[in-house]
């Protein structure tokens, strides 16, 4: 639908370009096949071409979010298991974080978030975007299985899993002897 927006207005403007072209004195000093191929160019490539870079700007940041590498999503679901750690809710059903937490990781703190949850199985954060009502990630159980954990994004009420794994070890994070953190503290 955009493409054939774009193409419409372009044809519009193209059309006080192309007709020069089309004159008996252009015709004979570019030749009538060049011409033809300069009116292609212009009425046709260069419309895909600014339809293709629409896109890139047009296109919701969730789904540049969707985009990311298997790995880029580990370092973010364990950097999710790290707040969860460190975040325990006790008797709370849930628990904001502030966006300023100096405990937060970087990985976490890059995505520039606006709100951050802690909730029973899940870490929520809402991120900025140029739309109104922004996108979340989350990362989480299952719905369906609660073996599976899932990292979920999306805005717009379109939402896609965008990774899936085992579910973390959850508990205080410097008594776990595979956390990153157990080795800085003094503990035998």
């Amino acid at each position: 639908m955009i493409f054939y927006f774009t193409f419409l207005i372009f044809l519009i403007l193209m059309l006080s370009i192309a007709s020069p072209l089309l004159s008996r004195r252009l015709r004979v000093w570019f030749g009538p096949r060049n011409v033809i191929g300069i009116l292609v160019v212009l009425l046709m490539i260069v419309p895909v071409v600014l339809a293709i870079l629409a896109l890139n700007f047009l296109e919701p940041n969730w789904m540049r979010f969707a985009q990311k590498s298997q790995g880029y999503y580990r370092k973010l679901t364990d950097a999710c298991d790290l707040v969860l750690a460190n975040h325990p809710l006790g008797t709370n059903q849930e628990i904001r974080i502030s966006v300023t937490d100096p405990s937060l990781p970087k990985v976490i703190k890059r995505l520039d978030p606006v709100d951050i949850e802690v909730r029973h199985h899940a870490f929520w954060m809402m991120l900025e975007s140029p739309s109104r009502a922004g996108y979340a990630v989350e990362w989480g159980q299952g719905q369906e299985n609660t073996n599976i954990w899932t990292l979920v994004a999306g805005g717009e009420n379109v939402f896609t899993t965008v990774y899936t794994s085992a579910p973390p070890v959850l508990g205080p994070v410097l008594d776990h002897p595979t956390s990153p953190l157990a080795s800085l503290t003094n503990r035998p």
